[in-house]
């Protein structure tokens, strides 16, 4: 895998098209109206245009079911600030590196301190899957 990512940088596998959810949103609705219906496992917390944070089916996982409707995205969410990103011109290697260390199933792509996209795990075993098959 290390092979097949070296050389490589994150603007190669970068995923643009993060569904946002607003930091109001209750649980029970992120889970029926976002996670269920497209079996996304992250979403962008946004206000106003703001990136605020990501919320992940793990965060999710750690509400109690009866308290879905009674608790919000902004309450769980993990804020941008607390969050490892890269640069789209950063190499695929250390964002595996990172993935790995940290066990996430994603990495925040920022430019300006503005979050453009994710790159995540499916995304560099895709990569790996394609560099594969082009390999001789």
């Amino acid at each position: 895998m290390q092979q097949a990512l070296e050389g490589h940088t994150v603007s190669e596998v970068l995923s643009a098209d993060c569904a946002s959810v607003a930091p109001e949103l209750s649980i029970e609705r992120l889970v029926n109206d976002y996670i269920a219906p497209t079996g996304r496992r992250c979403f962008v917390v946004v206000r106003e245009g703001i990136t605020l944070g990501l919320v992940t089916l793990q965060e999710v996982k750690g509400v109690l079911r009866d308290m879905r409707a009674r608790v919000v995205v902004a309450q769980i969410m993990k804020p941008m600030s607390s969050l490892k990103h890269v640069t789209p011109d950063a190499a695929l290697l250390s964002v595996l590196d990172i993935l790995t260390q940290d066990n996430l199933n994603q990495v925040p792509v920022l430019v300006d301190g503005r979050m453009i996209g994710l790159v995540t795990r499916e995304n560099l075993l895709r990569f790996v899957g394609q560099h594969e098959r082009k390999s001789p």
